[in-house]
């Protein structure tokens, strides 16, 4: 099962996350705890709220001990909740990395230097909480509420899985495959999404950056490009609401062509 980051997910992610580890638990070794049916009636609930359960996590906080209990891992919770505060922030912001084919433990940097100029909040936000620093403390320097911080990291989480989608289709083929997004690959992507992207990633592209930032985009980067001149017009009637003819791309000059013109004079 892919591991769900719990730092940067909602409350509804964990939930489900949950519910999953616990269905792959029960069925991994389903000789042992049997199936849903069997394993409700052994936990003493009915098959009903267990099947909801592993659905959508929807559970009392009473049923799922008795689940965890079922599922032999109660002991594994009393370990985590029997540690301090204290050390498990400290545990959570220590970096593990080699040095000189040597295992040492780095401390995360100070809040404040991760929202240094020309960082972009969002992966700024992304990297605090990667080194451990909560949502509740990262709202709080930011003057921000935890649920906008809740929001802006689904966004980046969303931009990353697109950007992901588009890499492993091959939409990058100029670049290396192993090429990640980050706040200097986000207009590359825009752009790319923009050129070689399916109907409904663009679409999706839309709902996450927005209308305006790649607009924006596009002018830079698209619109001028006598290629693209079929592709244009679907943009701008369908994406951008403008009532043009492709004779209206052909009147425009290529800005960056001008330019290298220009540069090469």
């Amino acid at each position: 099962m892919k591991e769900l980051d719990f730092s940067l997910a909602t409350t509804q992610e964990i939930i489900e996350e949950l519910a999953a580890k616990a269905k792959h638990k029960r069925k991994k070794n389903m000789a042992h705890y049997g199936n849903q049916k069997e394993f409700a009636e052994h936990i003493g609930m009915s098959f009903r709220s267990y099947q909801e359960f592993e659905i959508s996590g929807k559970i009392t906080l009473a049923k799922f001990i008795d689940v965890l209990r079922g599922l032999d891992a109660l002991e594994e919770s009393q370990q985590l909740l029997e540690m301090r505060d204290e050390e498990l922030f400290k545990k959570s912001k220590a970096k593990i990395e080699f040095n000189n084919n040597t295992l040492v433990t780095r401390e995360a940097k100070v809040l404040s230097e991760y929202f240094k100029n020309g960082v972009s909040r969002e992966f700024s936000i992304y990297s605090a909480l990667k080194d451990g620093y909560t949502q509740v403390k990262i709202a709080k320097y930011l003057n921000l509420s935890s649920v906008a911080i809740s929001k802006i990291l689904k966004i980046y989480r969303q931009k990353i899985a697109l950007f992901d989608k588009l890499r492993d289709k091959g939409i990058f083929w100029s670049y290396s495959k192993d090429i990640k997004y980050n706040s200097n690959t986000e207009n590359l992507m825009m752009e790319y999404l923009l050129k070689y992207g399916d109907f409904d990633d663009i679409v999706l592209g839309f709902k996450i950056f927005g209308k305006r930032v790649m607009k924006r985009v596009w002018e830079d980067k698209l619109k001028g490009d006598k290629q693209f001149i079929k592709l244009n017009l679907m943009l701008a009637r369908v994406f951008f609401g403008m009532d043009i003819e492709s004779s209206y791309f052909k009147e425009i000059k290529n800005e960056r062509f001008e330019k290298l013109k220009l540069f090469a004079s």
